[in-house]
């Protein structure tokens, strides 16, 4: 049984293929927003492997995710990802691709995740307004999703995986002490 209430890191998977942007400097994917540096036009990138699958996440840079635009074709991939912060289009030689550049912040101890053991925050999390991948103030890089928060079909782990995306690998970081495992 899945617990009630739990935190994923979420990491690109070592076999993913890879989307570079080529156009700007971008920085680091920290929570900034990033849509000002091209208002006008996408930006540009190049990718190692043509899309083959609209469900393929690209890695991108620490701290974003990446797909192709066609992924849209699913309304609650789309939705959870709009949701959870800006959507930057990426113009490639194979087509356009969204960068998902999260720019919800939780803060919490940089030090440690155990903070979520804290009743406060714990209260906190089931608020159904919460986007679904968030930063969790320990890199600035590092992204996280929950589940158990909200409506199942509503959160990107559920989304991920009953869809046959690919291109991510989810590590279980925190659950709700009082959650079954």
């Amino acid at each position: 049984m899945q617990p009630k209430v739990a935190v994923y890191r979420i990491i690109p998977d070592p076999a993913a293929p890879v989307l570079r942007i080529v156009s700007h400097d971008m920085g680091i994917f920290d929570g900034s927003r990033k849509a000002p540096l091209s208002p006008r036009a996408p930006f540009r990138g190049s990718v190692t492997v043509p899309p083959i699958q609209a469900t393929q996440f690209y890695t991108l840079a620490p701290g974003i995710l990446a797909i192709p635009e066609a992924a849209w074709q699913d309304d609650d991939m789309y939705y959870c990802c709009a949701e959870s912060g800006e959507l930057l289009a990426i113009d490639t030689e194979h087509g356009t691709f969204r960068g998902i550049n999260v720019d919800t912040v939780w803060a919490t101890s940089p030090l440690d995740i155990a903070v979520m053991d804290d009743p406060d925050w714990r209260a906190s999390v089931p608020d159904t307004g919460c986007p679904n991948l968030v930063r969790i103030g320990l890199r600035s890089t590092d992204l996280f999703c929950t589940c158990g928060v909200g409506v199942e079909g509503d959160q990107f782990k559920f989304i991920y995986d009953r869809s046959p995306y690919r291109g991510l690998v989810f590590e279980l970081v925190w659950r709700d002490p009082g959650s079954l495992s």
